[in-house]
């Protein structure tokens, strides 16, 4: 089979990375079914089998032993550093609201006083936070 080049492999991959935002801002406003689709039955059901197939081929972990510290290193600081910040704040008003039923169980919560005991402090009022935050995220 005639293949092309790595280097022309290479040269039409940076091409086309250069077209992609435009055809993928397209597609998403072409489409007009994705909550559907995604939240049916059927998607649902093949979303636990791939997750059961990629831990039964160890996959995930298969992935990561290719990627030295180095290399996670450098792409979570350059790239993953300069993402961040900007999908924090694309997101402030959803998380604010997203919190807010949170922030309402934190708010009504009482404590008993801190003891000198830390164990005591953990039974008496730690549990009850992690307890708190746990049934208001249900």
């Amino acid at each position: 089979m005639d293949m092309p080049s790595q280097e022309e492999i290479k040269k039409a991959y940076g091409d086309g990375a250069t077209r992609a935002p435009s055809k993928y801002k397209e597609k998403v406003m072409r489409n007009t079914s994705w909550k559907e689709r995604a939240g049916s039955a059927d998607a649902e059901n093949l979303y636990g089998q791939k997750v059961q197939q990629a831990v039964a081929e160890r996959s995930r972990q298969k992935g990561l032993e290719g990627v030295t510290q180095e290399e996670w290193r450098s792409k979570a600081s350059n790239v993953g550093a300069a993402r961040i910040g900007q999908g924090m704040q694309n997101a402030v008003g959803k998380q604010a609201a997203n919190y807010e039923k949170t922030r309402q169980a934190f708010a009504a919560l009482e404590l008993p006083a801190k003891t000198a005991d830390p164990m005591a402090n953990i039974d008496n009022r730690l549990k009850k936070v992690v307890q708190t935050a746990i049934d208001a995220n249900k």
